[in-house]
C-alpha cells in the first residue's frame, strides 16, 4: 500500500496510471481512494458542502473559461437570441456571448462548415 500526489493535465486517467505503475513493478495494482484537490480553477479548500449555509452561487463567467463577446450589435443580438448559425469572425472554436451583463449563449465551431459557429448551450432568465 502506498500514497502519492500528482499534478496531471486534462485527460489523464489516474486508474490507468496506477495500472501502469503496477505493471512496471510487476504487481497487481488498484486504487483505493482518489481525492481531487483541484479541478480547473477550483480548489478543494474553497469548496462548500451542500449542508453549508455560507455557500454562494457563482456566475457562469466565473465557472467557464471561455472568451466572452459582449453583444453591441442588434443584428448579432437577434441572431444569437434565435440560435442562428453565425460567421466565425472571432477565429475561436468556442465562445460565449454576453448581453446586458449576462451570458446568454455558448457557441462552438460548426463541424459542417468550420467558418461558422453554431449554438452549443443557450441560457434564459425564465
Amino acid at each position: 500500500k502506498f500514497k502519492f500526489k500528482t499534478n496531471v493535465s486534462k485527460g489523464t486517467y489516474i486508474r490507468s496510471l496506477i495500472r501502469d505503475i503496477g505493471n512496471y513493478l510487476n504487481v497487481p495494482a488498484t486504487m483505493l481512494e482518489l481525492k481531487r484537490t483541484k479541478q480547473g480553477n477550483f480548489l478543494l479548500e474553497d469548496c462548500n458542502t451542500l449542508n453549508d449555509k455560507n455557500f454562494k452561487l457563482l456566475k457562469i463567467e466565473d465557472v467557464i473559461n471561455l472568451p466572452i463577446i459582449e453583444i453591441n450589435d442588434k443584428n448579432l443580438e437577434k441572431k444569437v437570441l434565435n440560435g442562428a448559425i453565425i460567421d466565425n469572425i472571432y477565429n475561436k472554436d468556442i465562445i460565449s456571448f454576453k448581453l446586458n451583463n449576462t451570458i446568454i449563449a455558448i457557441y462552438k465551431i460548426y463541424e459542417k462548415d468550420k467558418t461558422k459557429l453554431k449554438p452549443y448551450k443557450m441560457f434564459t432568465n425564465n
